[in-house]
């Protein structure tokens, strides 16, 4: 088909008259659309080459305006463009301003344009230099790109949603004070992109995107952020403050995030504010590292099988942290964390592998609620553990000896944990709750036996290796008790009769006192029983009570030996 030129009058009339057709028509003049040429609803422009700017302002376009097949050699702008009168009898496509298969290399949209429809750019188009939006509203649908080619784009001072798919950016996207909702699915950027002063009431979504440069977003209010399978070759950075220096107002409420890409790491900056929930569904597919610092979260959810990413939590605040179905493989970071308010830590179903603790708080959190979980392989490092009755296990439908049974499990699993790693006196605090557990595991069996019984109740008198001073305390109480019985058979003073009166009390008080020699002798394990009780003692009764309390000593000193292995090295 042969290209027709039209002068000015003609194309004029024939835009008027709905008569341009289906032409390969060239217009080299700039073409001014305005009040006194828009006269119609709805209007679509069809395979024509603008060799001079178009230029379409302070005019209502009512039901919309398409450009389909059209070339514009130096650019269109829309200048205080309005579409309200929008009907879906004339245009029901849903979009105020609509560009197909179309080049051009400038769109500008400026000073309050307002449509009641979204703005499209579609099927292969190609933006050669640059899209400019500014003071812009789109009330429904937003700013639409879709499988074409864009080198540029700077938005500011707007109002609308953005849903850009299928698309390749060449060089930076600036988003700077926009209210509206952010979508991006299936495209590649080239340049970095920046967005500040955004505010997001529903959500900021990424989805396999590929992002070969920076990613940064600051001073911004996102109700929800989204990414999911994107590529991100560069830093990304989110931060929750502003940069710029003017103080607005910036916050996040939810992120999510799975089988993404940081092939230079994202870091989430929260500077101590609130989020309510973090949720990270971990998969094979997602690689990279992830940061988090100084949020203070509400709820964290964390599951799946983690295999490359290095995720990292520092200066995090936890109230409700649950980590359920979930093994890892790589490496996870804990660094300075703690809870809050009534705060749980929840492990279920889960293999943490070298996980790290760094100074972490354990005690800060209300209860710790494990369910089959794997902690022989954590790293801890100066971290404050939580206490006994702090711990919670299983479901609370077990019985009480399986109950007993796997706190002490989860005890054997964090002493050898806290042994791999060098830190031999927290060790012993484990080593002791896993035997206490294990005493009460017996107390609520079938199979408490009697030595049981002995062996668990001295165990206890060390506080199962940690209190040597108890034990000392019950040496000298027991050594004294020995004292009290063998003494009438050595005494010529006193015999084993109950006292009668004053005199008898005053009698036996000088007997113990005046032999305070023997009572002193009686802490040699080693001693001689006729040097001891003199040389006159014959009697068996002495002797077997002599060897009774040998073996008491003998194993009250190995239970303070026992105690004392925490503060040596082996």
């Amino acid at each position: 088909m042969s290209e027709i030129i039209l002068q000015k009058k003609d194309f004029y009339n024939s835009l008027k008259q709905d008569a341009l057709g289906d032409r390969n028509i060239i217009v080299d003049f700039e073409v001014v659309i305005d009040n006194s040429i828009i006269d119609w609803h709805f209007r679509e422009i069809k395979d024509i080459i603008f060799r001079e700017r178009v230029v379409i302002r302070d005019v209502e376009i009512n039901s919309g305006l398409f450009f389909i097949n059209c070339e514009f050699k130096n650019g269109i702008v829309f200048h205080k463009v309005t579409s309200t009168n929008y009907s879906s009898i004339y245009n029901s496509k849903n979009s105020s301003v609509l560009f197909s298969n179309c080049i051009t290399s400038i769109i500008i949209f400026e000073t309050n344009c307002f449509f009641a429809r979204k703005i499209t750019i579609e099927n292969n188009c190609r933006i050669l230099e640059k899209i400019d939006l500014k003071l812009t509203k789109i009330v429904n649908a937003g700013f639409s790109i879709k499988e074409s080619t864009i080198n540029y784009i700077d938005i500011s001072n707007s109002e609308f949603d953005i849903n850009f798919s299928r698309s390749t950016f060449l060089k930076p996207l600036r988003v700077e004070s926009l209210n509206g909702n952010v979508t991006l699915i299936s495209n590649e950027f080239s340049g970095w992109l920046k967005f500040w002063n955004v505010e997001c009431n529903f959500s900021f979504t990424l989805n396999k995107n590929t992002f070969k440069d920076k990613f940064n977003v600051d001073g911004s209010r996102i109700k929800n952020l989204a990414i999911h399978g994107d590529v991100f070759e560069k830093k990304g950075e989110f931060e929750n403050r502003d940069l710029s220096g003017n103080s607005l107002e910036s916050y996040l409420h939810q992120i999510y995030i799975t089988e993404a890409k940081f092939t230079e790491g994202f870091d989430f900056n929260g500077l101590g504010k609130s989020i309510e929930k973090i949720t990270l569904p971990i998969t094979p597919e997602f690689v990279g590292v992830l940061k988090f610092v100084g949020w203070k979260v509400d709820h964290t959810y964390i599951s799946g099988i983690n295999q490359n990413l290095k995720l990292l939590f520092k200066s995090m605040s936890f109230r409700f942290f649950m980590i359920n179905d979930f093994t890892n493989y790589s490496d996870i970071s804990f660094d300075k964390c703690n809870g809050y308010d009534d705060s749980t830590l929840n492990l279920s179903d889960c293999d943490l592998g070298s996980t790290k603790f760094n100074e972490f708080a354990f005690d800060s959190f209300i209860k710790i609620r494990i369910n089959n979980a794997t902690l022989d392989k954590i790293k801890p490092t100066s971290s404050n553990w939580f206490k006994e009755e702090a711990l919670e296990i299983g479901d609370g439908t077990q019985s009480k000896q399986d109950e007993f049974k796997r706190k002490r499990e989860v005890y054997r699993q964090i002493k050898q944990a806290l042994k791999s790693n060098g830190n031999q006196i927290d060790s012993l605090t484990f080593q002791a709750r896993e035997m206490s557990s294990y005493r009460n595991e017996l107390k609520n069996s079938q199979k408490y036996k009697f030595a049981d019984r002995i062996v668990m109740s001295v165990s206890q008198s060390n506080d199962y290796g940690l209190n040597w001073e108890k034990t000392v305390g019950i040496v000298f109480l027991g050594t004294f008790i020995f004292y009290l019985i063998i003494l009438p058979s050595i005494s010529d003073t006193i015999g084993y009769t109950i006292a009668k009166d004053c005199s008898d009390l005053i009698n036996t008080w000088d007997s113990v006192f005046n032999n305070s020699k023997l009572f002193w002798q009686l802490f040699n394990p080693i001693r001689q029983v006729k040097v001891t009780y003199g040389e006159n003692v014959d009697s068996g009764w002495i002797y077997f009570i002599d060897l009774i309390h040998r073996i008491f000593l003998g194993i009250m000193f190995f239970q303070i030996i026992k105690a004392f292995r925490k503060y040596v090295s082996n």
